[in-house]
C-alpha cells in the first residue's frame, strides 16, 4: 500500500482528527507507540488547539499542521521534517533544536518563536520570512 502523502499545496486549515489529537495528549510515549504502530498513517493535526503542550522530542514528521496553533507550545527537538504547518500560529513557540527539513512553514505566524540552534534545510519559507527572522535576531 503506497503511503499517502501530504498535500503542501492546499494552504488552508483541515479539520484535525479527534483520536490523533487524543493520543498526543496522552504524552510522548504514547505518541511514540502510536507512530510505531501506525507508520502509515499521517497525523491529522490541522487546525488543532495544541497552545502550550509539552512537545519536546515528539515525532511529527509528514504531520499536518495546516492552521493548527502551537502558542508557546514547546516543541524543542521535535521531529517536524516534511511537516505542513502553512498557516500555523508559532507565536511564542520553542523550536530550539527541532528538525524542520523540507517542513512548509507558508503563512506561518513566527513571531517571537525560539529558532535558536535550529536545524535549517529545503524548508519552505517565504523570502521575506526568512528576512523578519534575521532582523528579529539580530536587532
Amino acid at each position: 500500500m503506497a503511503r499517502e502523502q501530504p498535500d503542501h499545496r492546499r494552504g488552508n486549515a483541515a479539520i484535525a482528527n479527534q483520536e490523533h489529537i487524543a493520543v498526543l495528549e496522552l504524552g510522548n510515549s504514547a505518541w511514540h507507540k502510536w507512530r510505531k504502530d501506525n507508520p502509515d498513517v499521517i497525523p491529522q493535526l490541522g487546525g488543532a488547539e495544541l497552545d502550550k503542550m509539552g512537545l519536546s522530542g515528539v515525532d511529527l514528521h509528514d504531520a499536518d499542521l495546516c492552521g493548527a496553533s502551537l502558542k508557546l507550545t514547546d516543541l524543542r527537538k521535535a521531529n517536524l521534517r516534511n511537516a505542513d504547518l502553512t498557516g500555523a500560529d508559532l507565536r511564542e513557540a520553542d523550536v530550539r533544536g527541532a528538525d524542520l527539513t523540507d517542513a512548509v512553514l507558508l503563512k506561518a505566524d513566527l513571531r517571537s518563536t525560539d529558532f535558536e540552534n535550529q536545524f535549517w534545510r529545503r524548508q519552505s519559507l517565504p523570502k521575506r520570512t526568512w528576512v523578519e527572522l534575521i532582523l528579529t535576531k539580530w536587532t
